[in-house]
């Protein structure tokens, strides 16, 4: 995912993974999916945004990759994301901040797995208008 949405994060994202001794990955690029073979977890916080699309609609595309790829995710609470992935684990903004609360929702999202969601390019669209109205 871009940058701007760990800038400032990646500290308590580090110490989080270390207290479940975990590695974190932050690829950064613009091919960042590449990176979910051989995750455990994918973490999909929306913390800040430059733009409405990239709190409402993005994080499902991470949401939508990590479930078809069967890994589980932990995600901000975003209505879009909630709406669509309702069985997934999620952690208001300020919790992405504490280590140790990051850490335990972390654990829960390994422990609870990928989401059971699972649906078409067409099904995910007509999701997300339904969502959108």
């Amino acid at each position: 995912g871009h940058r701007y949405f760990v800038e400032g994060h990646e500290g308590p994202i580090r110490e989080a993974a270390e207290l479940i001794g975990r590695d974190v990955v932050f690829d950064l690029t613009h091919h960042s999916w590449q990176s979910l073979e051989g995750a455990s977890l994918v973490l999909a916080p929306r913390l800040e945004s430059r733009s409405a699309m990239n709190l409402v609609e993005k994080p499902t595309v991470k949401l939508a990759n990590a479930a078809q790829a069967g890994i589980p995710a932990l995600a901000t609470d975003d209505a879009a994301a909630v709406g669509l992935f309702p069985d997934l684990v999620w952690l208001e903004p300020a919790g992405w901040g504490d280590p140790v609360e990051l850490a335990r929702s972390m654990e829960l999202a390994i422990e609870r797995g990928p989401s059971a969601v699972k649906f078409s390019e067409s099904d995910w669209l007509n999701r997300m208008r339904k969502v959108l109205k």
